[in-house]
C-alpha cells in the first residue's frame, strides 16, 4: 500500500502549492532527521551546516580575499560579524566562500513552455563564536550590477529566504550532474570498462575491484535511459535539464 502511494506520487505532475504539501509527504515515513530538517530548514545556521554535512561538501573554500565580482558592502557585512570587522575575520580564517561559476551563462531548461531559472550564485559564510557557519551575503549571478544585487540577512525575510533557496537550487544542480553523476557514476564506469577489458579474472587487482563494480554499468545504463535521455526526468523536472545538462557535464570534466 505504501509503495503504491509513492508510485502515485511519481506520476503526479502538479506543482507544490504550499509547504504543507511537503510536510504531508515527509510525514508519510517520518524520521528524526526529516522532522529536524522540516523544523529548521529556514535557519541560517542549518543552511551553513549543510555545506559541511550535506550531500555536496566539496565547494566551500576559505576566503583569503573578497572576489572582484562580489562587491559586498563592508559597512553592511560588519554588522553581522562579532568583531565588527571583515578584514579581521578573514585573517582569523572565519570567512568562507561558495562559488557556482561553473553554471554561469548556461541557458536554463524549458518545462511546459516555461523557461526555468539556473542561477550561478556566490555565497559568503561566516564561522561565528558559537562554531556555527552562517550565510552573510548572497549574490545570485556572477556579474555584479543593479539587476544583480547582493542580499543580506537584514533584508526582508522573504528576500533572504528566496536568496538562500536559489543557492540551494544551484547546489542541487551542481551536485546531481557534477559531484554525483560525473565524478561518481561516469568516472567509475571508465575504470569498470578498463577492468573488464584489460585484466584477466585471476589478476589480484581484478579480484579486488570487481565486487565494487558489480552494478556500475547497470545503474549507468538505467540513468541514461530514464534520467538523462531526451524527455527523461532531468528534462521534465530540473532547471539543468535540456541542453544545459550536457554543457554542465563538459565544464565539470574540465575542472
Amino acid at each position: 500500500f505504501r509503495i503504491n502511494k509513492f508510485y502515485g506520487l511519481s506520476e503526479c505532475h502538479d506543482s507544490w502549492s504550499s509547504m504543507k504539501n511537503m510536510k504531508k509527504v515527509l510525514k508519510f515515513k517520518s524520521t528524526n532527521t526529516a522532522d529536524y530538517v522540516m523544523e529548521n530548514w529556514e535557519k541560517d545556521s542549518f543552511f551553513g551546516y549543510q555545506y559541511l554535512n550535506g550531500s555536496n561538501p566539496i565547494l566551500i573554500k576559505l576566503c583569503k580575499e573578497i572576489p572582484q565580482n562580489f562587491p559586498v558592502s563592508k559597512e553592511t557585512i560588519n554588522t553581522f560579524l562579532q568583531s565588527k570587522n571583515l578584514d579581521t575575520e578573514i585573517k582569523a580564517n572565519n570567512i568562507y566562500m561558495v562559488d557556482y561559476s561553473l553554471l554561469d551563462g548556461i541557458g536554463a531548461n524549458i518545462i511546459k513552455n516555461n523557461s526555468q531559472y539556473l542561477p550561478a550564485p556566490v555565497c559568503m559564510l561566516y564561522k561565528n563564536n558559537q562554531g556555527q557557519l552562517v550565510p552573510i551575503a548572497i549574490q545570485l549571478n556572477q556579474k555584479p550590477g543593479p539587476d544583480n544585487p547582493i542580499f543580506y540577512p537584514d533584508d526582508s525575510k522573504e528576500d533572504w529566504t528566496l536568496a538562500k533557496i536559489y543557492v540551494r537550487s544551484a547546489d542541487f544542480n551542481y551536485y546531481e550532474l557534477v559531484t554525483h553523476l560525473l565524478r561518481t557514476h561516469l568516472l567509475a564506469e571508465v575504470f569498470c570498462v578498463a577492468l573488464l577489458r584489460q585484466l584477466p579474472s585471476i589478476h589480484p587487482l581484478f579480484k579486488l575491484l570487481v565486487p565494487h563494480m558489480r552494478f556500475t554499468l547497470q545503474i549507468n545504463i538505467l540513468a541514461r535511459n530514464k534520467l538523462l535521455n531526451k524527455g527523461g526526468v532531468f528534462d521534465q523536472c530540473f532547471s539543468s535539464g535540456g541542453s544545459a545538462k550536457g554543457i554542465i557535464l563538459q565544464r565539470g570534466l574540465k575542472e
